[in-house]
């Protein structure tokens, strides 16, 4: 079994000294200073292409359960790198993200976005057996995602994502910093305050990494509790907001869910433009 570590707040080994500490470095602060002016900048459509056009994200392959992996790996082979890094993309940015996204109507509207770029991929680069499995993957995937889990330590319901393995990990592969997470939720949040103020954060996921072997019921219950919600998935289709998008072409396509997004009833949509952005880049497109 190997236990590999991705903290909430990734920290940079390369930032770490001898000792094991993080390099002091200038911290930003967000938020606003009374009395002064700040300044705004507006980016035109040409110019956020370019923006999402700028850095290149490392995709992991998603692996969820046995079924699903095998169904992902079947109607994904053959297909061009563009289609496979769309694929997990739409996985790990929109149906799975992380918990990153904690605002359960943003998490909603990202999930839809994604199914319906998941349409977009069916229509266009798979035959219609292969659309078909493709698309009911994708909301079985969805569809584990959009519950909440109770977290019997914490007391309070929570959103945990189905596990996620690198490319290349095992099997049995579990992420350290969720299963501390779920058995010391203190030492998870010293964590992350130590990677927020440059302590020794490395430290405290050693600490815990070493009491793993004396609690070898933590992996049992935690693999327990990940694959529970892919036993109990519903197989109804999840519906989505952006459905009506014309998925001939991308132009179209993205002129459409640009219209769409702007109309969405949330406080913040710029999060969406960005998503179908680098979705578009992801396949080639580029706006004229």
């Amino acid at each position: 079994m190997k236990v590999n570590s991705s903290t909430t707040l990734d920290p940079k080994l390369y930032n770490l000294s001898e000792q094991g500490q993080v390099n002091k470095q200038p911290k930003m602060e967000t938020g606003t200073i009374p009395g002064l002016k700040h300044d705004t900048v507006d980016i035109s459509p040409t110019g956020r292409q370019l923006a999402v056009g700028a850095i290149e994200h490392h995709v992991a392959t998603y692996y969820g359960n046995a079924e699903i992996n095998d169904s992902l790996n079947r109607i994904l082979d053959g297909k061009s790198p563009e289609v496979r890094t769309a694929v997990y993309t739409i996985i790990q940015s929109n149906l799975v993200p992380d918990g990153t996204v904690s605002d359960n109507k943003e998490r909603a509207a990202l999930l839809e976005l994604g199914l319906t770029q998941a349409k977009y991929i069916a229509d266009n680069y798979f035959k219609d057996g292969e659309a078909a499995e493709m698309l009911n993957t994708m909301n079985k995937i969805a569809a584990m995602t959009h519950k909440e889990t109770i977290n019997p330590v914490a007391g309070n319901a929570a959103y945990i994502p189905p596990s996620q393995k690198p490319q290349g990990a095992p099997d049995d592969y579990v992420n350290i910093t969720d299963l501390m997470k779920r058995f010391e939720p203190e030492s998870h949040g010293q964590l992350q305050e130590a990677i927020v103020n440059g302590g020794d954060w490395s430290g405290i996921l050693m600490k815990f990494a070493h009491k793993i072997p004396q609690n070898k019921e933590w992996l049992d219950t935690y693999r327990q509790e990940a694959s529970q919600p892919m036993k109990e998935a519903p197989a109804a289709r999840i519906d989505s907001r952006f459905d009506g998008a014309n998925t001939a072409a991308m132009a179209a396509f993205v002129k459409d869910l640009q219209s769409m997004i702007q109309k969405a009833q949330l406080a913040n949509t710029d999060f969406l433009s960005r998503n179908i952005d680098y979705f578009a880049h992801v396949l080639g497109y580029r706006a004229s």
